[in-house]
């Protein structure tokens, strides 16, 4: 499994080109493994940040774009950390941190210009008497795909992930996509009751109020009765880094699956993912490499998602 993950982090920043050159290579090993799939393709937009500069007293520092609109910052009243839920600060000019991070993380994105800038600046930011940020962000159309593995009737068992990703994506998500590729590989039987969705632009869209989830919700959708009938749903989303959770609280929920139907789908919906606090770390960061993940970890989740999948 650790193979996978690391196949998938040296394409970089998996959105655009890097997306799809994700997607063939998760073909290929599916080819590879003699396991049938099928491409449900569609067409989305997603934004591609062209310019974020931020100048505090004429110096210019180090930021990353977290827009989703285009626009100028022009001082640090929005100064806010980017782990605060997205429903409070999405219409929110600002300039974010994350306070788990030592690196610029992406952890959250706006529809209000914004900014990312590393914790250690947050004083600079405060010190600052003239602050001036711009963000450029330029609608690009994506073409994009879900793969589809196994029973897409009438499956018992249905397990969702991505393998889009902002920065490197070890943790978030190239370890889900590794460890539902080997639930698959060594146990091929399993795909007679069990679905298995490999979806791509989960992680930007410009889908209202939910701009994560774009590719789980065209699934969902098309899906509409699978989903309905089905004796599980499971997101495996950020496994690999410390004890795997079976999480089904509705809030954990609500960001694993963001999709219209949840609601009604609430009850059956298990969130699988690892250790929260150290994701946190490297979080939609340039720090989310493969070192991050541990084989055992990945075991584990393994484990996690066979015991589901065989009941």
């Amino acid at each position: 499994m650790m193979d996978t993950v690391r196949l998938l982090v040296t394409q970089g920043e998996r959105q655009f080109r890097a997306e799809k050159a994700a997607a063939v290579e998760i073909e290929c090993l599916l080819k590879h493994f003699g396991i049938d799939f099928v491409e449900q393709k569609f067409v989305t937009s997603v934004p591609k940040t062209t310019h974020a500069s931020l100048l505090l007293d004429g110096e210019q520092m180090a930021v990353l774009g977290t827009a989703l609109v285009s626009g100028r910052i022009n001082d640090a009243d929005g100064l806010l950390s980017s782990l605060l839920p997205a429903e409070c600060t999405s219409d929110e000019i600002n300039i974010n941190f994350n306070p788990a991070s030592a690196v610029i993380s992406r952890s959250n994105h706006y529809f209000a210009p914004s900014l990312a800038i590393a914790r250690q600046d947050v004083g600079k930011v405060l010190a600052a008497k003239k602050v001036v940020g711009r963000v450029k962000v330029e609608r690009r159309r994506q073409a994009s795909m879900n793969i589809l593995v196994g029973n897409r009737r009438t499956p018992q068992h249905v397990f969702i992930c991505h393998y889009d990703s902002l920065g490197p994506g070890a943790t978030d998500n190239a370890a889900g996509v590794a460890v539902l590729l080997e639930l698959a590989r060594a146990t091929p039987a399993l795909l007679t009751k069990t679905l298995l969705v490999f979806a791509g632009n989960e992680e930007l869209s410009f889908d209202k109020p939910y701009y994560w989830g774009h590719g789980y919700r065209v699934f969902a959708r098309t899906y509409a009765t699978i989903l309905s009938k089905a004796k599980t749903i499971n997101v495996v989303d950020c496994v690999g880094n410390g004890k795997t959770m079976v999480d089904q609280s509705p809030a954990m929920v609500r960001l694993a699956l963001p999709i219209p139907a949840l609601p009604r789908l609430m009850k059956k919906v298990t969130a699988i993912y690892g250790s929260e606090e150290k994701l946190m770390h490297v979080y939609h960061s340039e720090a989310d490499t493969i070192e991050q993940v541990e084989e055992k970890y990945l075991a584990d989740a393994l484990r996690v998602c066979r015991g589901i999948a065989i009941k």
